[in-house]
């Protein structure tokens, strides 16, 4: 059935953009994933790890995470989408829903290989995000064992996600605090 043909069934997803002409929806229910997911790290994660945070920042950083999460998912589809179409089979759309997302496409691939590649594409642009924000992290030195996966700013007495930090990374200062004498002879 050609395609202007189709009928989409109603409720099934809501158009949000067209990406490289491939139409983009979500489902109602990943509305609701992320309200959910924006308010538990928004009003328990960030104000545990970033000490002080204003509710407004947590809850906007809270927003920012799932945002960079579907967009990761996206990205992924992405790679399905564009190998698939590259080998000849169209791309109908691409829909996020609950914690995932679909290509739905439309024809077979011609060879094995063929399948093989856009199969695997979408893995290789995960892979690709893992080694991007894993070297980020490995370049901040952080220690997700240590220090709660934090880093301070130099100058700043907030920590902050090491993912979150601007700019080239700098030694943190470190302070040594020393008790009063008061202090250390009760010890």
């Amino acid at each position: 059935m050609p395609a202007c043909q189709r009928k989409r069934m109603p409720g099934r997803s809501i158009r949000v953009a067209r990406i490289a002409s491939i139409p983009v929806g979500v489902s109602p229910w990943w509305l609701v994933i992320v309200a959910l997911f924006t308010w538990m790290l928004g009003a328990s994660y960030y104000p545990s790890v970033v000490h002080g945070i204003a509710p407004a920042t947590a809850y906007g950083l809270g927003l920012l995470s799932i945002l960079l999460l579907f967009a990761s998912i996206l990205a992924h589809e992405f790679g399905h989408a564009l190998v698939a179409r590259r080998c000849g089979i169209e791309v109908e759309e691409i829909d996020l829903w609950l914690l995932g997302g679909v290509s739905k496409l439309h024809g077979r691939p011609q060879t094995p290989g063929d399948e093989l590649r856009f199969a695997a594409a979408g893995p290789a642009v995960t892979a690709v995000i893992a080694a991007i924000f894993g070297g980020r992290a490995a370049a901040a030195r952080v220690d997700p064992g240590g220090d709660q996966g934090r880093r301070r700013l130099p100058g700043r007495d907030q920590p902050l996600p090491a993912v979150l930090q601007p700019g080239p990374r700098l030694p943190a200062r470190r302070r040594t605090h020393r008790p009063s004498p008061a202090v250390a002879a009760r010890r």
